[in-house]
Parts: structure tokens; C-alpha cells; sequence
């Protein structure tokens, strides 16, 4: 018999024991049986789910003969390459029943190249590539994903007549998300930098924090919102330029008619050691539908931008612009729609202030016909330009261009603003930050690459030389990157005008083969107050017709543009063809050939561009493909005069997870005012994968 002293006695045992069974239980791992205890299979705590990698190699030799009439010296170079690669990652986990649940990938790349011009240059490319991605689980609820990438590249050059250069940069950069179902957020952070060791050493150095998050409600709408924090610096030229950026967009659907409502608002901040930069840019826009047949829209942004520099002549500059829209389209019918416009922006510089206004309208009618369909148009708009400038200079610090943007001068950029001292011209790649590089990565720069040309009127173009302005050279610059132009231009006077058009098109389609179209438009301006400088109150007056056949093997497409202004008259034409076969034992045959005028009338000049070309590719057995193309081209103007046609062929057989690779390229040019041009390539490449 126990006396109720000993029971009082061990109390505390059997709490310590009830609880040590309760902890035993809520931390045992869950079983497929009746209780917990029933768990039997073993766990992993380490495992890895996934492995593979790539190895590979690659040779090339290549050859290039040039002669300038000039100068009258030719040059030639050879060149031979070697590189091979090798890759290898894996996946896997980390596993714990309750608590945390990991999930990583690594991998790492190694690649090694060296090419040989001749005696007087050797090149050597050394690629590290590592790659760490974290993936962690915390309760099973909330998801946190972790990722880091190191990336640094090595690059020696040896010179026999020059110094070796040494180029390295570095990337480190860690990626942080966090994904729920209110505010998913990702947060980056990344180092890069960049040293190079020659004649003149110097390192560049950034470093960048950013953060992103989304908040969606049924209410309010949805959100992005974004910060970034960087800081840029440049020794031995004491260059520090600090960004700080903090944007918000906004998107709200609501209402039984569809009514959207979108917001923006942006931040920058940009301090630099010889300029600061400080923009705020606020846009918001509505659109709703009235009823089945009425829509309508309306739109409000300001923008403000200050610059501030510490160059002779640059001081300070401040602009404020703001624009205001409304919209309204009707359909009356199914093939008869009308659309109403009203726009209106103002900006204020140091200078003085600048103001237009745009009223726009336009009528569609498309209607099907026994045959095909056929649509007409004609719109009307009403412009008022209002300048109160003072005569002085402005400075233009990012307006955006590429080479091709203007399809009948293709290798012509013309600059936004008239009378622009060429002197002050800079060009940077697109963020601004750099200046712009080449292909081959030389910095793009005048005399070399592109002439600067400014007539009596004050238009200021910049126009590529040769081999840069030929779309058939590797080297070509047409459509190659977007470019950043930085200039001052002359304020001569103010001038105030209003500005009236109309435009009309029609055309139609027969039988899905016929198609037919023509549009017509004119401008005409009156003076109100100032003084026209630079032939800006311009009278104009445009013409395109096209026409366009269509079979299951031929696409003909023809098209004539006419442009006649006082500042900048020109006309263009041109016609292409090109005919495609899939013949018996899987062969593929294609041809095309086209023929282009264009004429600029202020600048007396007329170019000419005629080119044809073929391709052939097959499949034949133990998976073996090759493939032969051509193309000559022959183009004159009133400056140069070129004839180009390169040969391409490839062959290559793919086992399993083995593939080779032959490749042969010839790519000749003559131009009668530079030389002449050759290049020969031999590429030979195989890749094991396991």
C-alpha cells in the first residue's frame, strides 16, 4: 500500500516523464500507420537528386587580307583559336521533418582560349563560372529563396611590340526572395568589378543593392514598387558617381465597365564627382468603357530634371515638362469607327518655356467584300507651338538614337535639336554611364567610325563610315545598340506657329493573295510671331504606296515612299522576292533577292542597293546535317561604291550526347574609295554532354 506521502514524492518524476513523452511525440517524424511510432522507413538527411555536366572543345582559323587605296600598304592577319570547356553541377537537399527544408544547385564552368594574329599579338581568355542557388523552406509555410553567383573573368594579352594588358572583372552577387501570397519581395545585392593592368592601370567598382516587391488586394489593386541604391567609382581618375532610384507603378480594374486606372511615380538621384543629375517623373492614366460602343480614356504626367555640372560652359540646367491627354473612340457600326484626341504638354527650361498643343481625329471604315476585304481612313490634326526662348545654349544630356532607326538613310542618325555645337557631341552606351563600343570593343569614335555633317539649316547628322555603314559586313553598327547623345546646340530665337494636317489611306485585298495599299498626307503651317531659322515652319507633303503577292512558295512585296519638305526632302523605293521549297528527302531550298533607291534631295546624294542570295540545307541519315547559303550584294552612293558576297557552310553529325560541329565562312568586300576586304573562317567545335 502507498502512503499519500510517497505519492506526493514522485509528482515531479511523472510531470518531467509526461512531458519528455509529449516533446518525443511532437518531434518524431510523421508515419504513414495509425501513430507516430509507426514510422519505420529511414530518412535521408543527405541526398543528391541530379547530376550532369558538358565537356567540349573548339578550334578555328581564320584569315584577313586588307589593302587601303589611301594609303596604298596592305595588311594581312592570321588567326587561330583554341578553347575547351568543362561543366559539371549537381542538385540536392537538406531535409528535416519539422523545421527546414533546403534545395541547392551548383555548378562550375571553366573555359580556356587563346588565338594567335601573326607575330605582333597573342590572346589568351581564361572564364571561371560558379553558381551557388539556395532554396530554403521555413516552417513549410513561408518560402525564402536564397541564390549567390560569382562570376569572374581573366583575359591577358601579350604584345610583341607593345605591353601586356591584363584585363579582370569580377562579378559577386547574392539574390534574395521571399514569396507569399500578400507581398512577394525579391531583394539583390551585387559587386562588380573591372581592372585593367597595362601602360595606365586603373579599376572600376560598383556596388548595388535593389529591392522589389508586389502587393495585390482586391481594393487598392496591385503595386510595384522597386529601390535601387549603386555606387560607381574609378580610380586614378577620381570618377564616383552615387544612384539612388525609387519607382512605384500601380494598376487598379474596376467597376462592370472595365475601368483601368495605371500610376506612376519616379525617383532618381545622381550624384557624381563633376555632374549631379536629380528627376522626378509622376504619370497617371484612366480608361473606361461608357457603354458597348464608347470608350474613353484620359492621362496626366509631370516630369522635372536638374542637372548640374562642374565642366567650363555646362553650370546648371533645369527643365520641368508636363502633358495632359484625353481620348474618346466610338464604333458606330462593325466596319465604322471614329477616334477623338486632345493632348497638350509644357516645359519650362532655364532658358525659357516651350508649349504645344495636339487635337487629333480619325475615321476607319473596313468592310468585307465578295472577294476579300477593303478598308479606307482619314484623319485630321490641329497643332499650336508656343516658344518663349531666350537666345543662348541648352544642353541635351540623354537622347536616344540607333543606327537603322531611319529606314531610308538606315546609316544616319540626325540629332533632335538644330545648330548643335559638334564639338560637344559625346556618345555613351545606353545606360549613359560608358562610352559606346564596337563589336570587336573599341570605343566608337569620330573620323573612325562615323563622320559628323551639318548643313546651312542647322541640322547636325552623324553618318557611319565603311565597313561600319555595309549591313553585309560583320562589323556593321545598324542596329546594333541603342546609344546614349549628349551635346549643346544653339538658341538663336522664339518662334510661335500653328500647324494643320490631314491624311487618308486606302486599300484592299483580294483572294489572300492581292493585297493594295496607298496613303497620302499633307502639313501646312502658319506663322504666328518669331523668326524661322532653321526652316522649322515646313510645308510637307508624303506618298507611300504598296503592293504585296502572296503564294504558298513566293512572297513579292513592293513599296514607293515620296517625302517633299523644305528641310529635308528625300524618296524612297524597293522591292523584294523571295521564294522558299521543302523538296523530297528532306532538302530545304530558299532564294531572295531585293533592289532599293532611296534620294535625299538636301543632300544631293543617291544611294543604290541591290542584293540576291540562296541557301540550301539537307538532313541526311545517321543524323547528319549540312546546309550551303550565299549572298552578294552590291551598293553605291554618292560617297563610296562597295560590291560584298559572303559563302557560309556548315556541317555536323549529333550521336546520342556527342555533337560536332564544322563551319566555313568567306566574307569579301570592295569599296572603291577605302580598299579592299577579306576574311576567311574555318570553326571546328565538338560537345560531349553527360
Amino acid at each position: 500500500m502507498i502512503s499519500p506521502h510517497d505519492t506526493g514524492r514522485r509528482r515531479p518524476a511523472g510531470l518531467l516523464f509526461f512531458l519528455a513523452l509529449l516533446l518525443s511525440l511532437l518531434l518524431a517524424p510523421p508515419g504513414g500507420g495509425s501513430s507516430a511510432f509507426a514510422y519505420r522507413v529511414p530518412i535521408r538527411l543527405f541526398r543528391i537528386t541530379g547530376m550532369g555536366g558538358s565537356l567540349g572543345f573548339s578550334t578555328g582559323l581564320s584569315n584577313s587580307d586588307q589593302e587601303n587605296k589611301h594609303t596604298g600598304t596592305p595588311a594581312q592577319s592570321t588567326n587561330r583559336s583554341y578553347s575547351e570547356h568543362v561543366s559539371l553541377g549537381f542538385s540536392g537537399y537538406v531535409y528535416h521533418p519539422y523545421l527546414l527544408t533546403f534545395r541547392g544547385h551548383t555548378s562550375l564552368g571553366l573555359q580556356r582560349s587563346i588565338s594567335n594574329s601573326g607575330s605582333n599579338r597573342e590572346r589568351t581568355l581564361r572564364h571561371k563560372n560558379l553558381l551557388y542557388d539556395l532554396y530554403i523552406k521555413i516552417l513549410k509555410r513561408k518560402s525564402l529563396n536564397l541564390a549567390l553567383n560569382f562570376n569572374r573573368d581573366r583575359t591577358i594579352n601579350w604584345g610583341t611590340f607593345s605591353e601586356d594588358r591584363i584585363q579582370t572583372s569580377t562579378l559577386e552577387e547574392a539574390i534574395l526572395s521571399y514569396k507569399n501570397d500578400v507581398f512577394p519581395c525579391t531583394v539583390r545585392a551585387r559587386k562588380n568589378s573591372r581592372r585593367q593592368e597595362a601602360d595606365t592601370t586603373y579599376t572600376d567598382t560598383s556596388h548595388s543593392i535593389s529591392a522589389t516587391g508586389t502587393y495585390s488586394n482586391d481594393r487598392i489593386g496591385t503595386a510595384d514598387i522597386s529601390y535601387s541604391s549603386g555606387h560607381a567609382m574609378t580610380e586614378n581618375t577620381d570618377i564616383d558617381t552615387r544612384d539612388h532610384t525609387f519607382s512605384l507603378h500601380h494598376f487598379l480594374s474596376f467597376g462592370r465597365g472595365g475601368t483601368r486606372l495605371r500610376d506612376t511615380f519616379m525617383m532618381m538621384d545622381r550624384r557624381g564627382t563633376t555632374n549631379t543629375r536629380k528627376q522626378i517623373l509622376f504619370s497617371t492614366g484612366v480608361s473606361t468603357r461608357l457603354s458597348s460602343s464608347l470608350r474613353s480614356g484620359m492621362g496626366y504626367s509631370f516630369h522635372r530634371s536638374t542637372q548640374m555640372s562642374d565642366l567650363p560652359g555646362s553650370g546648371k540646367s533645369r527643365s520641368t515638362s508636363q502633358s495632359g491627354s484625353w481620348s474618346l473612340g466610338h464604333q458606330l457600326y462593325r466596319s465604322l469607327s471614329t477616334s477623338l484626341s486632345i493632348s497638350g504638354s509644357k516645359s519650362r527650361y532655364e532658358t525659357g518655356s516651350f508649349y504645344q498643343t495636339k487635337e487629333r481625329a480619325r475615321w476607319r471604315y473596313n468592310k468585307k467584300i465578295p472577294a476579300g476585304n477593303f478598308h479606307l481612313s482619314y484623319g485630321l490634326s490641329f497643332r499650336q507651338h508656343r516658344e518663349d526662348m531666350e537666345a543662348g545654349t541648352n544642353r541635351v544630356n540623354d537622347e536616344k538614337h540607333k543606327f537603322g532607326e531611319n529606314p531610308t538613310e538606315p546609316d544616319v542618325i540626325e540629332l533632335r535639336y538644330d545648330f548643335a555645337n559638334t564639338k560637344t557631341i559625346e556618345i555613351f552606351d545606353a545606360s549613359g554611364l560608358f562610352p559606346a563600343e564596337d563589336r570587336d570593343g573599341n570605343i566608337m569614335a569620330e573620323g573612325v567610325h562615323y563622320e559628323v555633317h551639318q548643313d546651312a539649316n542647322g541640322v547636325t547628322r552623324l553618318q557611319l563610315l565603311p565597313p561600319y555603314n555595309d549591313p553585309a559586313s560583320p562589323e556593321s553598327l545598324i542596329g546594333y545598340q541603342t546609344l546614349t547623345l549628349i551635346y549643346e546646340y544653339q538658341v538663336l530665337s522664339s518662334l510661335d506657329y500653328n500647324s494643320f494636317g490631314q491624311g487618308y489611306g486606302i486599300g484592299f485585298s483580294l483572294w489572300q493573295h492581292l493585297a493594295f495599299g496607298y496613303g497620302a498626307s499633307v502639313g501646312k503651317h502658319k506663322k504666328i510671331h518669331g523668326v524661322d531659322t532653321g526652316n522649322r515652319i515646313d510645308s510637307t507633303r508624303s506618298k507611300q504606296y504598296r503592293i504585296s503577292l502572296h503564294y504558298p512558295h513566293s512572297d513579292t512585296r513592293a513599296v514607293r515612299k515620296e517625302f517633299r519638305s523644305k528641310r529635308a526632302p528625300r524618296e524612297s523605293e524597293g522591292i523584294t522576292e523571295s521564294i522558299h521549297y521543302r523538296l523530297p528527302y528532306h532538302i530545304t531550298w530558299n532564294m531572295h533577292a531585293a533592289y532599293s533607291r532611296t534620294k535625299s534631295f538636301s543632300r544631293e546624294s543617291t544611294s543604290y542597293s541591290r542584293s540576291i542570295g540562296t541557301g540550301i540545307s539537307t538532313l541526311l541519315p545517321y543524323r547528319i546535317s549540312w546546309g550551303l547559303s550565299g549572298n552578294y550584294s552590291n551598293r553605291s552612293s554618292t560617297n563610296d561604291q562597295s560590291i560584298s558576297f559572303n559563302i557560309s557552310s556548315h556541317l555536323s553529325w549529333s550521336y546520342r550526347r556527342f555533337n560536332i560541329q564544322l563551319n566555313y565562312d568567306l566574307f569579301h568586300s570592295r569599296y572603291e574609295f577605302t580598299g579592299t576586304r577579306e576574311k576567311r573562317r574555318l570553326y571546328l567545335s565538338a560537345t560531349r554532354d553527360f
